[in-house]
């Protein structure tokens, strides 16, 4: 259990300005759109705005109307779903990864559609209320009330409602939970009748940590946070100093205590701001009325050059990105405000593994490929060779590290492949002789080969990894193999 404080948003000194952008950039990291119209009968009555992805795909938002309340709408499969919302409408704001949709609902109260599209009032602690996220734990977090000043920070878990003001009166808005468990939001105090406040992270609270030493108004620069992911990445935007309007913003990132400004332009350009991050650390938002990407490798994307060109697209806000990539929002489609998904293009990464000094079938065995990424593995592929060893798999348009590995083979790491255009082509040839699977060619090898010696299928000695040469026989060709590739070691 985590320590149940609060931590500042520390904002100030501790800005740093990394993020680049790089216009050619944006044309290898391209992706397909589909728009998400209102269904009938509110074909040509309603508008579209998506709020949040989860990692099935499945997007919830609202329909929009000119004269009536909007109404929550699920977008699962290709099929438009509109929710009930009650008499007096309302919008959808976010899905977990079990399908239960959290929002408002009848106006302003609280509300839960689960699976099956069922929909729940959430109970409140006096009236009204928004649910504005929900983890896949099911816990909820949002507020009561119907916004301004007089609202508390809500958190629902198996059906009971706590306030996060703790024992210090308070008022505010929990708007992200994530799979730890740990909420953000926006909180004032209210102590001797003065109002303070600022962002906070939550780690989660149920009690303020009795602090003798509240904050002031000149501990922070004015922001707010917007979305957590489970590494603790806290995204949203602050004020742009000297303070002249809470319309000029920029765009953070919070993460160990620091904040980076991921706008990098000169001052004059104001109004940029995060929505959503995912746990590569990627994040999405606006800036200058157009959806921006901000990848975990520190590029800046105006997502309108990175669709077909052509398309009567304007992309105006991206709203949420989910855990492969996919980004949802909302834009102009031929004049029409309309709902998007964005789904990463995939490059075909095609070539031949050699399997040296094997005679057997190469279609019976798996060649295992780990994309990576500073060092870590982003991706993994089984290949499933043909008769001349030929592979082909998809991967989202970025730069890897493949690295090959085969049964008794060492492994092979091709660096900074850049899967970019419709294919790329990379060959490897794996370097035979490592029986007991620890990517060196050892003494221990040599015992495993000599305990196999001269079995077949069926014998009570057999090991199959010993049969180097895949003649179904462990003889002295094996044993040949082996001496040849004696000492070798795989790359990491």
């Amino acid at each position: 259990m985590k320590t149940q404080t609060l931590q500042r948003l520390a904002l100030g000194a501790m800005l740093l300005f990394q993020y680049t952008l790089i216009g050619s950039y944006a044309q290898t990291y391209r992706y397909q759109i589909q728009a998400i119209l209102p269904p009938a009968p509110y074909t040509n009555t309603a508008s579209v705005a998506l709020f949040s992805i989860n990692d099935l795909g499945q997007a919830v938002g609202r329909l929009g109307f000119r004269n009536r309340n909007p109404l929550a709408f699920l977008w699962d499969q290709g099929q438009a779903i509109v929710l009930d919302s009650g008499f007096s409408g309302g919008e959808a704001l976010d899905i977990n990864n079990n399908g239960i949709i959290v929002g408002r609902a009848n106006g302003y109260h609280p509300a839960l559609w689960d699976a099956n599209h069922v929909l729940t009032y959430l109970p409140v602690l006096r009236s009204g209320g928004i649910a504005y996220a929900i983890n896949d734990s099911n816990v909820v977090v949002g507020t009561d009330g119907q916004g301004g000043l007089n609202t508390i920070p809500l958190k629902w878990e198996n059906g009971q409602v706590v306030s996060l003001c703790g024992t210090i009166p308070c008022t505010g808005t929990a708007v992200d939970i994530n799979n730890n468990g740990d909420i953000i939001g926006t909180v004032s105090w209210y102590i001797n009748q003065d109002l303070y406040g600022g962002s906070w992270i939550f780690k989660p609270l149920e009690q303020y940590n009795g602090d003798d030493n509240p904050p002031t108004p000149d501990d922070f620069i004015w922001a707010e946070v917007l979305a957590i992911n489970d590494q603790q990445q806290v995204a949203g935007y602050r004020g742009v100093l000297p303070f002249t309007s809470y319309i000029d913003t920029r765009a953070i990132r919070w993460e160990n205590g620091v904040v980076t400004e991921l706008d990098h332009e000169p001052v004059t350009y104001r109004n940029s701001y995060v929505r959503g991050i995912n746990n590569r650390g990627d994040l999405v938002g606006q800036k200058h009325d157009s959806a921006v990407l901000w990848t975990a490798e520190g590029h800046e994307i105006n997502l309108n050059d990175a669709i077909p060109p052509g398309t009567g697209w304007v992309l105006r806000c991206a709203t949420d990105i989910n855990n492969a990539g996919q980004i949802v929002g909302y834009g102009s489609f031929n004049n029409k405000i309309c709902g998007f998904v964005l789904t990463p293009a995939q490059v075909t990464i095609t070539g031949n593994v050699e399997l040296q000094d094997f005679a057997g079938d190469v279609t019976q065995m798996p060649v295992t490929v780990e994309l990576r990424q500073g060092g870590n593995v982003v991706g993994t592929r089984t290949l499933s060779l043909g008769a001349d060893g030929n592979y082909a798999f998809t991967a989202s348009p970025e730069t890897y590290d493949l690295a090959f590995k085969a049964r008794h083979w060492l492994r092979k790491v091709v660096p900074n492949v850049s899967a970019s255009g419709s294919s790329v082509t990379v060959n490897v040839s794996l370097t035979n002789g490592d029986i007991d699977g620890d990517n060196e060619v050892t003494l221990f090898d040599f015992g495993a080969l000599v305990s196999a010696f001269g079995s077949m299928p069926g014998d009570s000695n057999w090991n199959p990894e010993a049969d180097l040469d895949g003649d179904k026989e462990v003889t002295l060709f094996d044993f040949g193999v082996l001496v040849s590739n004696f000492g070798a070691i795989g790359d990491d």
